[in-house]
């Protein structure tokens, strides 16, 4: 049996902050519920939100302040949609008067979500699963837009209503591809190769192509320097450029995913990271070790190890005598004799 209730019902008598409530949420869609007691927006405060929205006044007043624009007024029955990214606030609430004696002004807001949070890929081929478990069926005329064209999913995500699905794999996430309506693809895809047909885009992607690579190539060699800096060998500066050569060509590439391309910690630290985790895998069993599959003991192996690592290190910076079996060199010298 369908549940029945009421828009005014269980409103508190007291309400020191603004009550939202979500009477119902769908992909593509919340409708909520705000009650409303005399609040305002505080002072220099504005709304920039990610998601359109529909407000519809059922008693009470309001005032609404778009930004750039002189202010408007809802009384009960008026409705305004406000579209994503419209910065605004409300400059005052006037409640309406209840049998109860309690004032209030009550709204409902639909909000129009162009995305959904969290999906991952469902156990059929036109199902998501949301984060909760919920099996949530594609919306009729819905495809699956595979990842691989960066342009063409930026441009249908903007369009309108979508789905991004993403899967977690050990610790990274990847995208599954995005669900949009059908027609919407085509007509976006239809344009984008038009414009991508034409004699001035190839110009254009040939610039930015350019000015990447010369991004690229700067990084690696801030990067480089970065690693030559942290390994100060006093005694060892060529057996030193080598490993720092060795960390910047395996760590640096775009797409590589490793530490050293993270703008989240500085360039120091992402050197000394890259240094301990190629180190991790050149220099020591770890990628043969057998290591339970207990949790946190494969953390607990690759503390161990970086502790090694950073002796090793260690004895290098002190200029300390290095045997010819020390597993840094051995790992190295291939690399010269190729060169």
């Amino acid at each position: 049996m369908a549940d029945l209730t009421n828009i005014f019902a269980e409103i508190p008598a007291e309400l020191p902050e603004e009550l939202v409530e979500t009477l119902l949420g769908t992909p593509g869609l919340r409708i909520e519920r705000i009650v409303s007691m005399g609040h305002a927006s505080p002072e220099g405060f504005r709304y920039d939100q990610d998601d359109g929205e529909w407000v519809l006044l059922l008693e009470g007043a309001d005032r609404l302040r778009f930004e750039g624009e002189e202010p408007i007024e809802l009384q009960a029955g008026s409705f305004v949609n406000i579209p994503a990214r419209r910065r605004h606030r409300v400059g005052w609430t006037a409640p309406a008067s209840r049998p109860s004696g309690s004032p209030f002004i009550t709204e409902i807001g639909f909000e129009r979500q162009t995305g959904h949070p969290d999906l991952r890929p469902g156990p059929t081929p036109n199902t998501v699963r949301a984060a909760d478990g919920t099996i949530l069926g594609a919306p009729e005329g819905w495809v699956l837009l595979p990842p691989g064209d960066a342009g063409l999913t930026r441009r249908v995500k903007a369009a309108g209503d979508h789905w991004v699905v993403q899967e977690k794999v050990r610790r990274r996430m990847f995208s599954r591809g995005v669900w949009a309506a059908s027609a919407t693809i085509e007509r976006i895809k239809a344009g984008l190769d038009a414009e991508r047909s034409t004699e001035g885009y190839a110009k254009r992607q040939e610039a930015a192509s350019r000015r990447r690579e010369k991004v690229q190539a700067e990084y690696v060699e801030d990067f480089h320097g970065a690693v030559l800096a942290l390994l100060a060998f006093p005694d060892h500066a060529e057996l030193a450029g080598r490993l720092a050569r060795a960390v910047a060509d395996h760590a640096t590439p775009v797409g590589s995913g490793t530490v050293a391309r993270t703008e989240r910690i500085p360039v120091e630290q992402r050197a000394e990271a890259a240094v301990i985790a190629w180190m991790r895998h050149q220099t020591t069993g770890y990628d043969d070790m057998a290591i339970p599959r207990v949790k946190g003991k494969r953390r607990e192996v690759r503390r161990m190890l970086a502790r090694r690592s950073q002796e090793l290190l260690a004895r290098y910076r002190r200029g300390e005598l290095v045997r010819d079996d020390c597993p840094l060199k051995k790992a190295l010298m291939p690399r010269a004799d190729a060169g």
